[in-house]
């Protein structure tokens, strides 16, 4: 950090291709711009950054790039950030720290740690824990020690604020060698949420945070509860995996364990697709199905990419339809951008499949069925003339 200036803090949240980011100024506590970097590795990426996010003054900029890796993406923000007629600060140097969101400490990491070796470790150690974040984060801290050389990197862990349950609490009834072997217990996650929440509940009700009880909620795609007690994590309603507890946008939450061998054994399921059963095609999304129609670009592009693991590409049109069902929306991706396509029937509506499968891959007659408003399951298809017209 430049001698006189304030002190600035880079956050990271890094995932598997995506790269969220804020710069912080710590004497005000102002965000002075945020953004994200999309499509890491995949070709066609997007970074979006945002200047005094939030406010009045609020400024977007929209850059496409190729973003081969992370580094590569971390390279056209720290441009952003110092650009001569767009930037916050005038050079990197400016930075003083940087924070990384992890997922997953296991019962090693309680409190927010400065990264060395052996905090590394314990993220890699994590791993099995957390298949999808934790690579991913401990990129985003390799990143940042290449590209930032000397700025200390602090990492704040999702699971910090859940050590502090006792024993009956973050226990499961299973053998204690499990515990002893693979680590299988309570964790809870949405840690840094939560402890705000409580933070914040005590400052408002004037209370000393030890002797606040409370439970707290973060409410999202990803949901759950928080027992509070002396301003210490009781209990929590996540468990070994973000997947336990409530219902969820796509996440079954808290089901009988007996459920999955049995579906798993009906439907001849493997671990890994019952995995993504109970993770991105279950709660509210299995319970109602079909798809929010106010959703634009952005948010179709995220549930293809997310919902039903796909990587869009120059050989397939994505069709949303909502519960009404008098309109569709297809979403196209050219190599350079996306293409939103709509249409809505005035006189009918569209019989769209309802299979047990989300995704359904179709053919080109069944397209065209389905677009004019017929079942694409039928063996003989025809449009119903009108009076006086000739087919």
């Amino acid at each position: 950090m430049q001698k006189g200036t304030a002190m600035k803090v880079l956050v990271i949240n890094a995932g598997s291709s995506s790269c969220k980011y804020q710069l912080l100024e710590m004497d005000d506590r102002r965000v002075l711009c945020s953004g994200l970097a999309e499509r890491i590795g995949q070709g066609g990426g997007r970074l979006t950054h945002k200047i005094a996010p939030d406010t009045d003054k609020e400024e977007k900029l929209i850059r496409e790039a190729e973003f081969k890796t992370h580094v590569d993406a971390m390279k056209l923000v720290i441009a952003l950030l110092t650009d001569a007629q767009k930037g916050v600060i005038k050079d990197k140097s400016e930075i003083y720290a940087i924070g990384h969101r992890v997922l997953h400490g296991g019962e090693a990491v309680s409190q927010p740690v400065r990264v060395d070796d052996r905090i590394k470790g314990i993220i890699r150690e994590c791993f099995p824990l957390g298949p999808l974040h934790n690579p991913a984060n401990l990129m985003g801290i390799e990143v940042a020690e290449e590209l930032f050389p000397g700025v200390p990197n602090v990492a704040v862990f999702d699971t910090e604020f859940g050590m502090g349950m006792p024993q009956e609490a973050y226990m499961y009834a299973l053998p204690y060698k499990l515990y002893e072997e693979l680590k299988i217990r309570r964790y809870g996650f949405h840690g840094t949420s939560h402890k705000y929440i409580a933070h914040k509940t005590a400052e408002s009700l004037g209370k000393p945070l030890g002797e606040l009880r409370s439970i707290t909620m973060h409410l999202g795609n990803g949901s759950s509860m928080s027992c509070v007690k002396n301003g210490k994590c009781f209990d929590t309603s996540m468990g070994l995996t973000p997947l336990e507890g409530l219902v969820m946008g796509t996440r079954c939450g808290s089901i009988d364990p007996a459920i999955v061998p049995f579906v798993m054994e009906k439907k001849g399921l493997s671990p890994a697709e019952a995995d993504t059963l109970m993770n991105k095609k279950s709660g509210l999304l299995g319970l109602c199905g079909y798809t929010d129609m106010r959703k634009q670009i952005d948010g179709l592009a995220a549930l293809v990419q997310t919902q039903f693991g796909q990587e869009m590409d120059e050989t397939s049109l994505y069709l949303f339809c909502g519960r009404r069902a008098d309109r569709i929306k297809a979403l196209y991706w050219d190599g350079t951008g996306y293409i939103l396509l709509y249409k809505r029937l005035t006189e009918k509506r569209f019989q769209w499949p309802r299979s047990e499968k989300d995704l359904k891959k179709l053919t080109l007659q069944e397209f065209r069925w389905l677009m004019e408003g017929l079942s694409i399951t039928q063996t003989k298809a025809f449009v119903p003339g009108k009076p006086g017209t000739v087919c």
